[in-house]
């Protein structure tokens, strides 16, 4: 699974439709505010990584990449965050309310049924 490349607007849309209350990319979705920040301060911090405005941008442009890692934990208040982080630094959070989400995204994804969002 690790090595597989997933289309991540393919891969948004399939969580979605797995039951995920939202889906979000923040170098795709604040893409103006990550750069804004980046070039006021030099570089900005997600998940203690480091981003410069040419991460940004380049992150911003790009379609598809391999999951590095992952984390599912309980949100503050409620629910779920499912955080899928990419090598090229791409990086997917989700919310859920099921606490079987994390579980069901992984089978599926190492059964490869999120297919449509692997790119060959």
């Amino acid at each position: 699974m690790l090595k597989t490349k997933f289309n991540f607007e393919v891969l948004r849309a399939e969580l979605m439709l797995k039951g995920a209350e939202w889906v979000h990319m923040p170098f795709k979705d604040l893409y103006g505010d990550m750069l804004r920040n980046a070039k006021q301060n030099g570089k900005v911090v997600v998940l203690e990584e480091s981003y410069t405005p040419d991460d940004i941008n380049r992150l911003a442009l790009e379609e598809a990449d391999a999951i590095r890692g992952f984390r599912f934990e309980e949100g503050s208040i409620e629910g779920y965050f499912l955080t899928l982080c990419f090598i090229n630094g791409q990086i997917i959070r989700v919310k859920t309310f099921d606490e079987d989400f994390f579980s069901k995204v992984y089978t599926h994804l190492t059964k490869s049924f999120l297919k449509e969002a692997v790119v060959a």
